[in-house]
């Protein structure tokens, strides 16, 4: 006899796309809005506890820093710091160490690299680890958590019901899709966002159906929990003001201000990160203890600079209603904006870079927001007719459109969150700008650059993991690989040469002298076939997907996955063809002597 719960499993897996997305949409959509209500109510519920520690006011409230603030005792911030950081980092690394430190990166890694396969005990270990980290005062938000909750969430649910890789890679994103749309309440933004994080100048297109059905379940269950309230207060905007040639400038220098504190972030919380892994190399200190390192510098920080505590979205309402800065003049009001600003930065590489479970999402729109209030004092207000609280807005988008490489996400989340899509416009403009300003290094470090083939994709996140069995490996030189392959003569005929293109799927094209002119794609072919008979250079290229001969395989991996091209072709410095290096040649020499130096370990064992 065939139990309920098969007939339900056979019956989404027999339904067409459209009904069955419907239904596990709707399914990790309340389920992941369930999970982050509670999680919401853990972070209150312990932040009132620690009110005690710090004798400050015993509210329930998600932000910290409101309770450091009016504290009668600030003295003790640094024991609720580290006492909560102690819990977490137990926790953690007992527990689930994936939990561990900022949600986004990992989630991705898990993505393009593990599968869209995580630790089952994850949701529950980072829910009540993150709750503890920002409750206790630590610098971060949820949203990195949350993301870490829902993915994990929609890979339980995948293997409750049985469902293949494919299904297991959407309900991942959905799950994520999901949780930022119970924390922004932003339904769009949060699909659109969800679907944006995993590349840096791309989007997982076939998730975008799945993930606004679950971003729209989640919001349905957050609204009656908290309100239909948004998290900043809603602007007074004039269209004409928004859409005023002045104020199109005023974004694209918002864009130009915003870029460099954005790397300036970037760079200080990753050099934080590194120093604390090896300040726990040197002293043999437990992994476990590592946050609470960093959070009793930040402790020390929070005595005098309470409001640097937290997630500091309380502080954000109250400088939009124009209740915080009442008594500074305007010149102190500049000095205090930019050092705020900077301390935040330090605070969350403290309390997260040293490994404390939580997000830099939260502090990131903190930080984007007092630069972009900033940047209204100071210039904003000179040159448009806008009200210095607008760039404020702006700036949250800009500042992590910039660092997140996601500008469309950001822009429509935050234009959500203080429920004005007239912001879409200029929140999306000053984050494209302040996105292409900002090389360098990524803030999410596995993130892809684009959709990729899948082999590519592979050999790429070798080199990028760090697996110590492949170092050695990676620094051979890829002339070693080199293959003659097949070329075709610049005075070719396409269908002289279309069975080369077909098996090699990259042909180089050179002249008589031998120097690579460019290539001809098979995909590129198959939309002209009605060219065989014209010369090879009507469908050649001369964007050549090329290599030194004197590269390491590293840099192969490296330069493969931004070409996307199944091979590289060797060129020598006075341009004359040498050969290709296939992807695929590369992954099975990696394999074998990974295996074979395994095999020989294990011997040894």
């Amino acid at each position: 006899m065939i139990s309920m719960k098969s007939k339900i499993i056979g019956f989404i897996k027999k339904a067409p796309y459209f009904e069955k997305w419907i239904m596990l949409g709707a399914l990790v959509g309340l389920f992941v809005g369930i999970m982050i209500s509670l999680f919401n109510y853990l972070i209150e519920a312990v932040a009132y506890s620690f009110s005690y520690i710090v004798d400050g006011p015993h509210i329930f409230t998600s932000d910290f820093a409101i309770i450091a603030m009016y504290s009668k005792n600030r003295i003790l911030i640094p024991l609720s710091l580290v006492l909560g950081s102690l819990i977490s980092g137990v926790l953690v690394y007992k527990f689930s160490k994936e939990a561990e430190g900022p949600g986004m990166d990992p989630t991705i890694a898990a993505y393009h690299f593990r599968c869209a396969i995580v630790d089952e005990k994850l949701p529950l270990i980072k829910m009540i680890a993150s709750a503890f980290t920002l409750a206790s005062g630590g610098s971060g938000g949820v949203q990195g958590p949350s993301v870490q909750i829902g993915a994990g969430l929609g890979y339980i649910m995948h293997k409750v019901l049985k469902l293949n890789h494919e299904d297991r890679r959407i309900l991942f994103i959905s799950g994520i899709s999901a949780a930022l749309s119970s924390i922004f309440r932003s339904p769009i933004g949060a699909a659109i966002y969800s679907i944006e994080v995993f590349y840096q100048r791309d989007f997982e297109v076939k998730a975008l159906v799945p993930s606004i059905i679950s971003s729209v379940f989640a919001y349905i269950v957050t609204i009656p929990i908290f309100g239909v309230k948004p998290l900043l207060p809603p602007l007074k905007i004039s269209i004409s003001e928004i859409l005023a040639p002045g104020s199109f400038l005023a974004y694209a220098l918002l864009g130009l201000f915003i870029a460099p504190f954005g790397v300036l972030f970037t760079i200080t919380f990753k050099k934080f990160q590194k120093t604390f892994e090896y300040v726990k190399d040197k002293t043999k200190i437990p992994e476990y203890f590592k946050p609470v390192v960093g959070a009793t510098f930040l402790g020390v920080l929070g005595i005098f600079f309470p409001y640097v505590l937290g997630q500091g979205r309380e502080i954000l309402v109250k400088i939009a209603e124009g209740s915080f800065f009442v008594d500074y003049q305007e010149v102190s009001l500049i000095t205090f904006l930019l050092f705020v600003a900077l301390l935040k930065m330090i605070a969350t590489s403290l309390s997260i870079g040293s490994g404390g479970s939580g997000g830099i999402f939260g502090p990131s729109i903190f930080i984007g927001f007092i630069l972009g209030y900033l940047f209204g004092v100071l210039i904003g207000k000179n040159v448009s007719p806008l009200d210095p609280i607008i760039f404020a807005y702006i700036g949250t988008s800009a500042f992590f459109g910039a660092i997140s490489k996601s500008p469309l996400g950001s822009s429509i989340i935050v234009s959500e969150m203080a429920e004005s899509y007239f912001l879409v416009l200029p929140t999306l403009f000053a984050s494209i700008i302040s996105r292409e300003l900002t090389k360098g290094p990524p803030m999410y470090s596995y993130q892809l650059p684009s959709r990729t083939r899948s082999d590519v994709q592979t050999l790429y996140s070798i080199s990028l993991l760090g697996d110590p069995s492949y170092k050695k490996l990676l620094e051979i030189p890829i002339k070693e690989f080199i293959e003659k392959g097949y070329v075709a003569n610049i005075s070719s005929k396409v269908k002289d040469v279309i069975q080369h293109i077909f098996a090699q799927e990259v042909l180089p094209v050179v002249s008589k002298d031998g120097k690579v002119l460019g290539i001809v794609k098979a995909d590129t072919l198959l939309s002209c076939l009605e060219l065989l008979e014209h010369p090879i250079k009507d469908v050649m290229t001369t964007d050549i997907p090329s290599i030194d001969p004197n590269e390491s395989l590293r840099n192969f991996a490296k330069k493969i996955m931004i070409e996307n091209s199944p091979l590289l072709v060797v060129i020598d410095s006075s341009g004359k063809y040498l050969g290709i290096v296939r992807c695929k040649k590369i992954l099975e020499f990696l394999t074998i002597n990974n295996l074979s130096t395994f095999q020989v370990g294990n011997s040894r064992q």
